[in-house]
């Protein structure tokens, strides 16, 4: 990849996107969202760090996640991306050492939304970004693709 960096998919099946040539980490646990995916990745995985992306999100361009890699600091557990006072979870650099954290949240059956995990760190680096909105753009509904779609006409 143009990163340099190992592709893996997080999902529920470890041979869901076999047909695509993708090395998939099956989630240890269903139905525990994202935090299970940190999780199964970091029990699977021998790195300091973890580059998460989302599936939903189209428009991410080369250059964001460049940005991202190159303004994380070494001491930081999270960093991600914000703009206009909207915080975005995704993409982000996770540290492994937040793992305690993520077992944490998923084990009490706590709030395991990204967002409650981000507000348990204590060293989250987050980038004001200014332009290029439409990087941030989710998409889940066939009416999402469709706007997607018409926008680009």
């Amino acid at each position: 990849d143009k990163l340099g960096l190992q592709t893996v998919a997080l999902t529920e099946h470890e041979d869901k996107y076999k047909d695509l040539g993708i090395d998939c980490i099956a989630d240890l646990a269903p139905n525990q969202g994202p935090l299970g995916g940190i999780e199964s990745a970091f029990a699977q995985l021998n790195t300091p760090y973890i580059l998460l992306l989302s599936c939903d999100m189209p428009n991410l361009t080369e250059e964001l996640l460049r940005l991202l890699i190159s303004k994380t600091p070494n001491s930081s557990e999270y960093s991600h991306f914000c703009s206009e006072q909207k915080t975005h979870p995704f993409p982000a650099i996770v540290a492994k050492s937040t793992q305690k954290i993520v077992n944490e949240l998923l084990t009490n059956k706590k709030n395991k939304s990204m967002m409650n995990f981000i507000r348990q760190l204590n060293h989250v680096n987050t980038l004001e970004i200014t332009s290029d909105h439409a990087a941030f753009f989710n998409m889940n509904t066939k009416e999402e693709h469709a706007y997607l779609n018409n926008k680009g006409k």
